[in-house]
């Protein structure tokens, strides 16, 4: 029986005191985090419905952008004012006042062409842009 002599050492019998308290004690924290979070992830709310009246919208805004490109700085800014004037047209012909549209100032970028490798060349090939802003107010 000298191989259980060790037991009768008081500091082991702590040590393993300590040992098999901090197990539980750690087993019953992680355990009782773990169902909190499955019980959280459970709970869901789902909502269904459905809408059983139309409403009329009074108030609009649209965005339309449109771009030209051209070597030619000024030759692309006419081609730009023609198609600016088309779309004007086009949206007036279809019930937008002139006084409910906005037209911002003419936005230019400097692109390079590129070769047949994707590499830019020095050759200029400038974009010009334009945007068409509309707000519409209804009446009630």
């Amino acid at each position: 029986m000298d191989s259980f002599r060790f037991l009768r050492n008081p500091q082991v019998i702590i040590l393993g005191l300590c040992i098999a308290v901090a197990t539980i004690g750690s087993s019953i924290i992680l355990s009782s985090a773990f169902l909190k979070f499955q019980k959280a992830t459970h709970e869901v709310i789902t909502v269904t419905g459905s809408a059983n009246q139309s409403i009329t919208s009074d108030y609009v805004v649209w965005n339309a952008s449109f771009d030209v490109r051209d070597t030619d700085l000024a030759r692309g800014y006419k081609r730009l004012s023609a198609d600016l004037e088309k779309v004007k047209h086009y949206l007036q012909a279809k019930g937008i006042k002139g006084d409910e549209l906005t037209i911002p100032q003419v936005g230019t970028q400097q692109l390079y062409k590129k070769d047949e490798h994707g590499n830019d060349t020095n050759e200029l090939n400038s974009k010009l842009d334009a945007s068409v802003n509309s707000e519409r107010h209804g009446s009630k």
